[in-house]
């Protein structure tokens, strides 16, 4: 994501050198590919340019003499002349040069010392931020640099000094937060530390390294399953965040017992530092056309029904889950395998409405999936059905813990949804219409489901999971093939001609009967 940043913003201030906040934004993601030579050139670049403008700025107002009575004069009776829209466009253009003769010497200063920050320089960027004390007083951004400083050189004492001062000029600054976090983790005060992790969290989400930190506090206070949920979170956010996959690995290792997931997670972490070693020295194309992915290109992986690692388990030992995209049939095949005689996991809460005249078939835990600590439910599961949308069928757990305190595997197999994107997009329009929701599509949407069903699959292919591919369309239109082979899949053959009769084509059609 900064590699696509910085080539917008590299393009921009190219094109825009004099509008300075393009340079800003560019400093930030220099430094977080650990571009130190552009870093320092960028700072040099846009120092020596506000330092230019301003004193042609300066230039052009001792040449209009504002300071005398007679020009002030004369201004306001020009003023007086002008239409109202003259007036607007000679007022913007006096308070953007007034603007451009008083530089931020705060932040051009201070972004001096974040390059010799960058550059591991310390004791040059201390030296710099306490002049910048001296002269323009302490702030918040400042003080966060100080306490980055002295917790790179461990001097946690000093960090800890620096964020709380930092934390006195601002209590909704997450950064500081973020900061004591870390610090509390060196001094093993780990309870502290997921305190600070989550304060800095609560008042902004998106940290991969805060979810880290908190994953980390988590973790060495014994909350395996919390800690989990933070580095899964934080590598959502960060997918080349290689710390995170090293900590699942230790837990699928040491907690879960599970040498395939310890096995793949190793060679993630190996596979994120590469890429990111790529993407620093500029080896992967990041401009938008490269990252424009269109539905036919994308690389979606297929499911395997019987993987070779699958041992056949006893209907009652395996949860059936449905799965897909919403709005893409998934209440559909849960009537289906209801008519053949399946439990339904379901709590009703969500009644059948015009959208879905059937009924949704959900459960309220299943939508609680992804920031859910205690997953227990889902043992009382087995033998059943439940519907789990994609988005959140890699948030399953593979072992559960039993009443003896011992893991307890899981045994999935999923019946995932297909249909056309396009027919998905059109039936959730239509039925957030109904809903008298907010219209219009975006096309971020289509990338966001893409991506969706990748993970998902993927969740499947690479935990062995029994998993097969149902066409909605073949479906509805009643392909007695395909309903036998779900029938054979789920281990009911004889109940084929029953799920067959579900089917209510017109009204599958008209109301999708999905989600």
């Amino acid at each position: 994501i900064y590699n696509l940043a910085v080539e917008i913003l590299e393009r921009l201030y190219k094109k825009w050198p004099m509008e300075h906040r393009f340079g800003f934004q560019l400093t930030t993601c220099y430094k977080a590919q650990n571009r130190t030579t552009d870093l320092r050139n960028l700072v040099t670049t846009i120092t020596k340019c506000r330092t230019q403008e301003a004193e042609e700025a300066t230039k052009e107002l001792q040449r209009l003499e504002l300071d005398k009575e007679e020009k002030q004069k004369a201004e306001q009776e020009m003023l007086e002349k002008m239409n109202t829209q003259e007036r607007e466009k000679f007022s913007r253009e006096r308070r953007e040069l007034i603007g451009k003769s008083r530089p931020n010497i705060y932040t051009l200063r201070y972004l001096d010392a974040f390059a010799d920050y960058s550059e591991s320089l310390y004791s040059e960027a201390l030296a710099k931020l306490d002049i910048l004390d001296q002269d323009l007083g302490a702030r918040r951004n400042a003080l966060c640099l100080r306490g980055d400083i002295h917790a790179r050189t461990r001097n946690w004492l000093e960090a800890r000094k620096a964020y709380d001062e930092a934390l006195e000029y601002d209590r909704e600054y997450p950064a500081p937060l973020q900061g004591l976090a870390r610090v509390a983790i060196a001094e093993r005060k780990f309870q502290e530390a997921a305190q600070f992790a989550q304060e800095s969290i609560d008042l902004l989400d998106f940290q991969p390294k805060a979810h880290y930190l908190l994953g980390l506090a988590l973790y060495r206070s014994g909350k395996i399953n919390q800690a989990e949920n933070a580095f899964i979170t934080c590598l959502r956010q960060a997918p080349l965040f290689a710390a995170a996959y090293h900590k699942l690995a230790d837990i699928a290792r040491y907690h879960r017992h599970d040498p395939h997931t310890y096995t793949f997670l190793r060679k993630q972490v190996n596979v994120a530092r590469e890429k990111l070693k790529e993407l620093r020295e500029n080896k992967i194309s990041t401009s938008i056309e490269a990252q424009t992915i269109s539905i036919e290109e994308s690389e979606i992986p297929a499911l395997l029904k019987q993987p070779e690692a699958y041992k056949p388990q006893d209907n009652n030992q395996i949860i059936t889950v449905v799965s897909g995209l919403p709005r893409s049939g998934t209440s559909l095949m849960m009537q289906m395998l209801e008519a053949a005689g399946m439990s339904v996991y379901t709590d009703g809460n969500r009644v059948a409405d015009e959208s879905n005249k059937k009924g949704y078939f959900e459960h309220d835990a299943v939508a609680g999936l992804m920031q859910a600590t205690n997953k227990k439910w889902v043992k009382d599961v087995q033998g059943q059905c439940i519907k789990v949308v994609a988005p959140l069928l890699s948030f399953l757990p593979n072992k559960v813990q039993g009443e003896d305190k011992t893991s307890q595997q899981i045994h999935y197999r999923v019946l995932f949804m297909e249909r056309n994107l396009e027919e998905i997009l059109d039936s959730q329009q239509r039925m957030l219409k109904k809903q008298a929701a907010v219209t219009g599509r975006n096309i971020d949407v289509s990338k966001a489901y893409i991506q969706q069903v990748k993970t998902a699959k993927s969740w499947c292919l690479d935990n062995g999971i029994p998993a097969i591919s149902i066409p909605f369309t073949a479906l509805i239109q009643k392909d007695s093939q395909l309903v036998t082979e779900i029938a054979e899949f789920i281990q009911l053959p004889e109940q084929d001609a029953t799920m067959l009769n579900v089917i209510d084509p017109p009204l599958s059609v008209s109301s999708t009967l999905s989600n």
